[in-house]
């Protein structure tokens, strides 16, 4: 079940590095995942050369 949706909005050379943080929770510029949750889905937008990624968030 989905719980909530994070949205990133990155760029090409930085979207796996800023998805990684979210996980590991290791950038304190971006929200943390929760001690109970977990990614379930990426979706990476292309808008005007800025990357989002819509990160679905589910609690374990």
């Amino acid at each position: 079940m989905i719980k909530r949706v994070v949205k990133i909005e990155t760029t090409k050379e930085m979207i796996a590095n800023d998805i990684n943080e979210l996980i590991t929770g290791s950038d304190i510029d971006q929200v943390l995942l929760e001690e109970n949750e977990y990614v379930v889905d990426v979706q990476v937008l292309n808008v005007n050369e800025t990357l989002i990624a819509i990160v679905k968030i589910g609690e374990k």
